[in-house]
């Protein structure tokens, strides 16, 4: 006999004894003194019926059948849970709520009506854009936006993201770094940047024009001043190609921090803006009008304690002015070579825990991810080996986040423990630089892609306690 006319019998009995089963709800049937029984609908179901109910013991199929999926239902939270909690490069969340990050998972799925922005802060381990540039290439080709974010006024590092340049020198202040850089009124705004605009400024920004640059930030239709405290009238434009903007003014009475935004015709990376007059600048956004922006905030040479020190009237409008879901603050590993026994890291950890305290009360909307120091190396003996203290410092600035309703990821136990920047160095070729501390371009893109899947793997269960 044929193989598909044994297929079609096979098929057409199971279809007879499954109307036999539908139709015959008791799954018996009496012959004379005779008895047939087979399996009910509940049995193949597995709803564990029992064959002799009484009256008093009436099992509905319906209400089982709902028990059934409802404990199916159980059974997916949990394997949902259970791949966040041992995912291998997991993340801390404060009391182990599982659901701290839903509102930024809300965000990103609104992000195309109401445009959201990531603020990702750091030390020198996130500079030229390393990092920053992979998550935001990420959410944006998933949840769409363009433009690299904030740019400070006065650019001194070069970045992946973008070429710019500016015409006039302009004199800038900084919180971190040198001290003959800090400002008498601490007026540095979100990027720790200040810079004095004095008469007439055109920056000129271009494709950065190297391999590792990301599509989304060679494509940009809007640009964005902050502007402070002018001494003198501000007017404003730019120009892409022969397209130039309306003129935007700032006169003497905005004392406080004005965004004035500039649209420009159609996206692209190259662009030319204007200003003219007496102000402080606090920085320039490039973006798209709608989906993700994420904005690359480093601080080279910072511990990250300096947040309480910015002037909360310069920093809080741009958490007002944005919608903020997620802010990363990525610190610690300056302070590794400095920290000696348990008083220096507790005091470094209470400094650290004043900090996201502040920065929760400028923008109680956001939560904080708290991405901790890498491994780093140094040498004892003649032999390269990991910071004795570095297991200590990890543990007490995660306990610190967690303490302080802050979200942990364990970058030094993600890279692999102790010793792993050695492999990190030495593989070929390497994700990490000779100087055993900073990550090579490959070494910050295997690191983001590590943040983004860790911080990503809370999604799904987000996504099914919401019933999407």
């Amino acid at each position: 006999m044929k193989s598909r006319n044994i297929l079609l019998f096979i098929l057409a009995c199971i279809a007879l004894l499954a109307l036999l089963s539908w139709s015959i709800p008791n799954g018996r049937i009496a012959l004379g003194s005779y008895t047939l029984r087979f399996p009910t609908i509940a049995d193949i179901l597995d709803l564990n019926i029992p064959a002799d109910s009484t009256p008093t013991q009436e099992y509905h199929a319906e209400e089982l059948i709902r028990k059934h999926l409802a404990q199916k239902q159980l059974d997916k939270a949990q394997q949902l849970a259970y791949k966040i909690t041992h995912h291998p490069t997991a993340i801390a969340v404060p009391n182990d709520s599982l659901g701290y990050f839903d509102n930024f998972f809300a965000s990103l799925q609104e992000a195309q009506t109401r445009p959201m922005r990531i603020a990702h802060f750091g030390d020198s381990q996130i500079e030229e854009d390393r990092i920053s540039g992979i998550l935001r290439e990420k959410f944006q080709s998933e949840y769409g936006g363009n433009g690299v974010g904030l740019v400070p006024a006065i650019q001194t590092v070069h970045t992946t993201a973008i070429r710019q340049s500016c015409n006039t020198d302009m004199r800038r202040y900084l919180i971190y770094g040198p001290a003959n850089y800090r400002h008498p009124e601490n007026l540095y705004g979100v990027l720790g940047h200040m810079a004095q605009l004095k008469g007439k400024a055109t920056w000129q920004f271009r494709a950065a024009g190297m391999k590792r640059t990301q599509p989304g930030t060679k494509h940009y239709s809007q640009a964005t001043l902050m502007i402070g405290q002018p001494t003198t009238p501000v007017t404003l434009y730019a120009s892409r190609g022969d397209y130039f903007t309306d003129t935007l003014k700032v006169d003497t009475t905005q004392q406080e921090l004005t965004f004035l935004t500039l649209h420009l015709q159609g996206y692209g990376a190259e662009a030319n803006i204007t200003a003219e007059g007496n102000a402080n600048i606090y920085g320039i956004l490039l973006d798209g009008t709608t989906g993700v922006s994420l904005d690359n905030i480093p601080m080279r040479g910072s511990s990250g304690t300096v947040f309480t020190a910015i002037e909360s009237s310069t920093l809080k409008p741009y958490f007002n002015k944005y919608h903020i879901p997620l802010i990363i603050l990525q610190y610690g590993g300056n302070t590794v070579p400095y920290l000696k026994g348990k008083t220096s890291i507790a005091n470094y950890c209470a400094g650290m825990a004043r900090q996201i305290r502040y920065l929760q009360r400028i923008s109680p909307k956001s939560v904080i991810l708290f991405v901790g120091p890498s491994d780093m190396c140094t040498t004892m003996d003649g032999e390269i080996v990991s910071y004795p203290e570095l297991p200590a410092i990890v543990e007490a600035l995660k306990a610190c986040c967690l303490e302080n309703g802050a979200a942990y990821w364990d970058l030094y136990q993600a890279m692999g423990g102790k010793g792993s920047m050695v492999n990190w160095v030495n593989v070929n070729p390497p994700l990490a630089g000779a100087d055993y501390v900073h990550f090579t371009p490959r070494g910050a893109e295997y690191t983001a892609q590590m943040l983004y899947e860790s911080l990503m793997s809370f999604y799904p269960y987000y996504q099914h306690r919401t019933e999407q």
